[in-house]
């Protein structure tokens, strides 16, 4: 079975998307794990402290990345881009690791948002960013407002196209 990655970068609402992404996944022939990125404990990028940190969260992190085969990413559009928690931890994986390549490359990835619009420059900012690591991004994507809610037909169907690819 595929093993997907799925990674709320907040508590909030875009965990909540997370969740109901979740209970798609449980009914197709997938295994993931459903992650939190600020249930971990990762120092702020900074390249003075790249070679001292030692951060048993910044080794989880990557191990799930390492072994994920496919990645769907929530998180919502910070300042017009991709929040500073997400940006932080792709940081930290490719200076940390001796297989930062390993993490992203040739793997596939959704990109979903709840943001208050569209969320249309975070998902371009992350896509750019995915595509430079060597990761395969869907063409579609999942975006949810307060005044729309998901449409699970759909996520189903966009769930089933990453399952495949993966």
């Amino acid at each position: 079975m595929k093993n997907i990655l799925l990674i709320s970068a907040t508590s909030g609402s875009n965990y909540k998307l997370a969740k109901e992404i979740e209970s798609l996944l449980k009914t197709k022939e997938v295994n993931y794990n459903l992650i939190k990125l600020d249930d971990f404990s990762i120092p702020l990028y900074h390249p003075k402290i790249e070679k001292t940190t030692k951060s048993k969260d910044i080794s989880e992190i990557d191990k799930l990345f390492q072994n994920a085969e496919g990645f769907i990413f929530c998180a919502p559009e910070y300042n017009g881009s991709t929040p500073p928690i997400l940006t932080n931890v792709i940081a930290w994986i490719s200076v940390k690791t001796s297989n930062w390549r390993g993490a992203f490359n040739g793997k596939s990835a959704l990109i979903c948002t709840h943001s208050g619009g569209t969320g249309n420059n975070f998902i371009n900012s992350l896509r750019i960013q995915l595509n430079h690591l060597g990761v395969i991004v869907l063409p579609m994507t999942i975006s949810k407002t307060d005044d729309s809610p998901l449409k699970k037909d759909s996520v189903s169907k966009i769930l089933d196209q990453l399952i495949s690819i993966t």
